[in-house]
């Protein structure tokens, strides 16, 4: 059985993020093959940021999130997964 992914690129300024998602996660989130909460850092505003869209529709647990990113400050980061 193959896996199925969505996948999308987000741009802010110099920052470049490509996600992928596979859905009938467990609400894994990873970025640059870390985890997600680690690389943000401490603020829970650029946490909170990153994860809004997956929230408003009810799929945190429910979607795994792969993002590579570079580029820019961690704000553009952000702004750009």
């Amino acid at each position: 059985m193959s896996v199925q992914y969505y996948w999308g690129t987000g741009r802010r300024k110099t920052a470049v993020a490509r996600v992928r998602l596979r859905p009938q996660g467990e609400g894994k989130f990873q970025v640059n093959k870390r985890d997600g909460h680690e690389y943000i850092g401490g603020s829970p505003r650029l946490k909170a940021d990153v994860l809004a869209p997956l929230k408003l529709l009810g799929f945190e647990q429910k979607y795994d999130v792969f993002v590579n990113v570079h580029g820019g400050g961690i704000h553009g980061q952000v702004g750009a997964i």
